[in-house]
């Protein structure tokens, strides 16, 4: 019995407490009841109850009969006499509850002591209930009832449990291949003819965010991210199918070189109202490397950072982006784009929010400003300059995990 046992003997139950129909109905399943006591009679006056009722009755006449018994033949629930010679009703609960097979049958005593130290005892070994000597037929029959009934909304939680255990076990399965997917997308990092290193940190298995890279032709190279509202499996979707529309170059009549031709065509095809009301910002750059120019439209996305100067020297920070409408709120909207210069030597820095807006142990919150002041900062570390700014912004939250998916793109040119 898992509750507290109560410090007295519970009183028997009224007998206008219990519906004792003419023709009892018969239990939804049939079961079975093992009744234990050393006097034949007491077992004949119990199973006559029992069966009267519609229980499948066993009996035995020893404890140590009774062991043997319930390893055969497993019973629903069990009326053990206390009060037995070589074995009594404790030890025999005892075991019962040691074994792991046997431990969840519910066992009510039958006892014509009703001392409080001997109820108490029972119930801190196991026991469910007790019924007092001699038997009253609706108070018996009461206690079985409610004892079956409680045993068997175990079993239905219990099995309810399992079947929601082993459907969450295949969803985690089918989210962890989802996320390797996600992954998968993402491209690998280059060394030539330009350095490209990321980091990429969603907060749940699966983000909002995605990014890529690759050449338009042999002179423009295009580089995009882009940040679905929410988390979880829907906006990972609208990710993966929004970074394939760019990756495959799908949308038709449009210039891949154009950022503002991408974006104004891209907004027309992921409207809102065609995505389960998901919108999502992005930022669409062109970088034409005979010219070092790179040409970059924004909707709705954190800027991206330029910045010009030595390594380990204080450096000018650029911001590559003008403001814009989150893309998929509204059709026909024309996206503009803007022109910027890319010196030798200049990293770019193409950042989500979850990157920058980070909570400060005293509750404030790290502001874009702070993070285009902080990539200004001379660089002293031999690590690559990903893995420096992923430690600091952790650093900065107080170590504790990112709230958002984190994703950073460093492009040295």
């Amino acid at each position: 019995m898992h509750s507290t046992a109560p410090a007295t003997a519970p009183a028997s139950i009224p007998r206008s407490m219990i519906s004792t129909p003419s023709t009892p109905a018969p239990p939804a399943h049939t079961s079975i009841i093992l009744v234990v006591d050393d006097v034949a009679k007491n077992i004949q006056v119990v199973g006559t109850m029992l069966r009267a009722e519609g229980y499948e009755v066993m009996a035995v006449t020893s404890g140590a009969k009774a062991l043997e018994r319930v390893q055969t033949q497993r019973p629903d629930l069990i009326l053990l006499d206390l009060m037995m010679p070589e074995m009594d009703g404790f030890e025999v609960c005892r075991r019962l509850k040691a074994d792991p097979s046997t431990r969840e049958i519910p066992v009510v005593f039958l006892t014509a002591h009703t001392e409080t130290d001997m109820v108490v005892e029972g119930f801190s070994i196991g026991a469910v209930d007790y019924v007092s000597k001699p038997f009253k037929a609706p108070e018996l029959l009461a206690r079985v009832r409610t004892h079956l009934d409680l045993k068997h909304s175990r079993e239905d939680l219990k099995r309810a449990y399992e079947e929601l255990n082993a459907a969450n076990t295949r969803l985690q399965h089918e989210l962890h291949e989802a996320c390797t997917y996600v992954e998968s997308l993402l491209p690998r990092t280059m060394s030539e003819p330009f350095q490209i290193n990321w980091i990429f940190d969603p907060c749940t298995e699966l983000g909002g965010d995605c990014f890529g890279y690759h050449w338009v032709d042999k002179e423009n190279f295009a580089i995009y991210l882009l940040d679905v509202c929410g988390h979880g499996v829907g906006s990972a979707l609208l990710s993966v199918s929004a970074a394939n529309t760019l990756r495959n170059r799908s949308l038709p009549g449009v210039d891949f070189r154009n950022p503002a031709q991408v974006l104004t065509a891209l907004n027309n095809a992921y409207l809102m109202e065609n995505q389960n009301d998901l919108t999502f910002t992005i930022w669409y750059g062109v970088y034409h490397a005979p010219t070092r120019k790179l040409s970059a439209s924004t909707a709705g996305h954190p800027p991206p950072l330029l910045t010009i100067g030595a390594r380990d020297a204080v450096k000018q920070v650029v911001e590559m982006g003008e403001p814009n409408m989150i893309l998929g709120m509204c059709e026909g909207v024309a996206y503009n784009a803007s022109e910027y210069d890319v010196p030798p030597g200049a990293d770019l820095y193409v950042v989500s929010d979850g990157v920058y807006e980070i909570a400060k142990p005293d509750g404030t919150m790290l502001s874009y400003d702070e993070f285009s002041a902080y990539l200004a900062q001379p660089i002293t570390s031999p690590k690559k300059n990903v893995d420096i700014i992923t430690e600091h912004m952790r650093a900065a939250g107080g170590g504790l995990p990112f709230e958002d998916d984190f994703s950073l793109l460093h492009i040295r040119f």
